[in-house]
C-alpha cells in the first residue's frame, strides 16, 4: 500500500468531506467504566490526562480502567499536551509547577 503524502491525500482528500460528522446518541457510548471489558483497548482524550494531573485526580472507576486496560496514546492528545507546555509563560512564577507534570506525562 503506498504511503507517500500525495498517496495519502489521494485516498483521504479532506476537501471531499462536505458534511459534519454524525453524533451518536449518548446511550451508545460506554460512560460506565464497569461496562468496558478488561481486554478492551482504550484511547484517552487530552482532558483525561489533564484531569489526572489535577487534584483530586480521576474518578476511581476511570483510574481503575486506565490501570487495568491497555492504553493507546493518541498522537493528537500528546501534541495538545506538548503545545500546552509551549504556551506557558516562562517568566510566570507558577510555570515550572505546571510545566513539569506535563513534561513528565509526555516522557
Amino acid at each position: 500500500m503506498p504511503s507517500s503524502p500525495g498517496d495519502l491525500l489521494a485516498r483521504h482528500d479532506p476537501s471531499a468531506w462536505t458534511r459534519t460528522l454524525a453524533y451518536r446518541p449518548r446511550t451508545d457510548l460506554p460512560f460506565d467504566a464497569a461496562l468496558v471489558g478488561a481486554a478492551t483497548l482504550i484511547m484517552l482524550d487530552t482532558t483525561v490526562y489533564l484531569d489526572a494531573l489535577k487534584a483530586p485526580g480521576l474518578p476511581a472507576s476511570i483510574a481503575t480502567l486506565v490501570a487495568r486496560n491497555v492504553v493507546l496514546h493518541s498522537a493528537i492528545a500528546c501534541a495538545e499536551l506538548a503545545v500546552s507546555v509551549g504556551h506557558l509563560d516562562p517568566t510566570h512564577p507558577r510555570t515550572e509547577a505546571h510545566r513539569l507534570p506535563l513534561v513528565e506525562t509526555l516522557s
